[in-house]
């Protein structure tokens, strides 16, 4: 029997029994799936506003909504009081398994997060220490010890934020391309756009370079090509014709003139 107080999203109460709403049901099933698949707690929010979807205030989602969500055991059907877990309150709207594997991904992120705060916090005392005259073996050791392991730290979590990369939906990538297909190839300032549209950065290195391609609005999404026999690997896999054809071809350093077609 439910005794009150506010009912979680995804539930309604009928005779004091706690029931599943079915509408909300789906969102919050959306919601986990969405971040199983890849997708940050703020993309979550920005899906939810754009499809219309509001909390039981009828307000849009924030983050900090989104992870309580992710975080509730009502979800699959657990109640922790007394430390008793009690199974018959909330119908589960997940699974465990789902429940537990996002939990596992959350806390990973925010471990991994909570870790190179420290290391950046023990890197600034020592380089404050040098700063002021203090400096050993020791110092030298323990300087290197943290910047590789603040390395390690930020390798892991771009890796993570790799998973978060959104398939593109390929009808919007279709119209998007048809977009440019009658750009004018003479107008500088009009190729210097499109290139703006399409790489993010190019970072340069001795012996090699790295390329960024946009992949949404996010500048902080992209792709990293490791070097130009991958690029050329992608574009020998493109069908010909100028509504899919590449627009601008990778020689060298500096991209070529642009095309729009083959």
């Amino acid at each position: 029997m439910y005794v009150g107080g506010r009912v979680p999203f995804g539930y309604t109460v009928e005779d004091k029994i706690v029931k599943i709403n079915e509408k909300q049901a789906a969102i919050v099933r959306q919601v986990y799936n969405d971040y199983i698949s890849g997708m940050r707690l703020k993309d979550i929010a920005t899906k939810l506003k754009k499809q219309g979807i509001k909390t039981n205030s009828c307000n849009d989602w924030t983050i900090n909504q989104i992870s309580r969500m992710l975080r509730s055991p009502y979800y699959c059907g657990k109640v922790f009081a007394d430390n008793t877990v009690y199974t018959n309150i909330y119908p589960p709207i997940i699974s465990e398994e789902l429940f537990d594997r996002v939990n596992k991904s959350l806390q990973t992120g925010k471990r991994t997060a909570a870790q190179k705060k420290e290391v950046d916090r023990q890197l600034n005392n020592l380089v404050n220490a040098v700063a002021n005259g203090i400096f050993s073996k020791t110092t030298n050791q323990k300087l290197n010890e943290l910047e590789q392991e603040k390395e390690d730290l930020e390798i892991k979590i771009a890796r993570q934020k790799a998973k978060t990369i959104i398939p593109l939906d390929a009808d919007n990538v279709y119209n998007w391309f048809l977009s440019f297909q009658n750009i004018d190839t003479t107008d500088k300032l009009a190729c210097k756009r499109m290139i703006d549209m399409f790489v993010n950065k190019i970072v340069l290195y001795d012996d090699y370079f790295d390329i960024y391609f946009n992949t949404s609005d996010d500048e902080n999404k992209n792709i990293k090509l490791d070097n130009l026999e991958d690029f050329e690997e992608i574009e020998k896999e493109q069908p010909s014709g100028s509504d899919c054809s590449h627009l601008v071809r990778i020689t060298g350093f500096e991209p070529a003139p642009f095309r729009t077609g083959t």
